[in-house]
């Protein structure tokens, strides 16, 4: 059987949903870990493919990508968020969630490319004192939407992904599903996107079953799975991966980026 990685958010369920319920045939059993951990299982070989950050397609290579998959925004995302005490021209010091590779590294191109600016980088758990001596943290997935349903605190809330759109006109992929290059899907290479097409009309029922346990309401819930996500990876989205890597490689974090080669 193959070994499908899943990441434990809310953002993914229209994707693998159907996969889930066993409403679409497959072959593959299905783990689900953060993206980090995700990355490290894909690069070992320990699963077949996975839900990976971008940040590590474009840094290490060697993957064939699904078509037509990902996890997207164009503009606000409300999910991957920078929560600052101050103004972010005045920030020094960032928090960054360990569990993600694709969002440390848009938070760098960030402040680097976008505000000429390189603050100091500590990266934290997000359940223990994130925000404990530094002047703003950037929290990820469910996390995020928590923290922006119930945020009392009085900081100031920065969309990354709204961020990327105001300054680059274009989309920003979290993630794409990544096969590793040996690996043969056979017939189960065509489920994914009959899967996708099923989660999408199954966003109310989604919602119902996942609300409750990030802890935000329906409408909240639906609103982002339905206008903050986006699933495809058509050509402004391989537009915004493009740009993405060579951003990536003005701030050093990879030497170069060819293209997506597709499964």
């Amino acid at each position: 059987m193959l070994k499908l990685g899943d990441v434990p958010f809310i953002n993914s369920k229209p994707l693998f949903y159907a996969l889930e319920l066993g409403l679409v045939p497959h072959q593959f059993s299905i783990e689900n870990h953060p993206p980090y951990i995700l990355s490290k299982l894909l690069s070992e070989k320990k699963i077949d493919l996975g839900l990976i950050p971008v940040a590590e397609l474009v840094k290490k290579g060697g993957y064939k990508v699904i078509p037509d998959i990902s996890i997207s925004s164009f503009g606000k995302v409300d999910s991957v968020l920078l929560i600052s005490k101050k103004e972010i021209r005045d920030i020094k010091t960032v928090a960054l969630d360990m569990r993600s590779q694709s969002s440390s590294s848009l938070i760098r191109v960030i402040f680097n490319s976008f505000y000429g600016m390189k603050p100091e980088y500590v990266i934290k758990d997000h359940k223990q004192n994130f925000f404990d001596g530094v002047d703003a943290g950037m929290i990820i997935g469910d996390a995020g939407l928590q923290y922006l349903f119930k945020n009392k605190d009085g900081f100031i809330v920065y969309d990354l992904g709204e961020i990327w759109t105001e300054k680059t006109g274009l989309p920003f992929v979290y993630a794409v599903l990544a096969v590793n290059r040996d690996v043969d899907l056979k017939e189960n290479a065509g489920v994914f996107a009959e899967s996708k097409e099923i989660g999408k009309q199954k966003i109310d029922e989604i919602c119902e079953n996942e609300h409750k346990k990030i802890g935000i309401d329906f409408e909240m819930c639906k609103k982002y799975i339905t206008s903050r996500i986006r699933y495809d990876l058509g050509g402004p989205e391989q537009e915004g991966i493009r740009k993405f890597a060579c951003y990536l490689n003005d701030v050093g974090i990879t030497t170069g980026f060819e293209k997506l080669e597709f499964y």
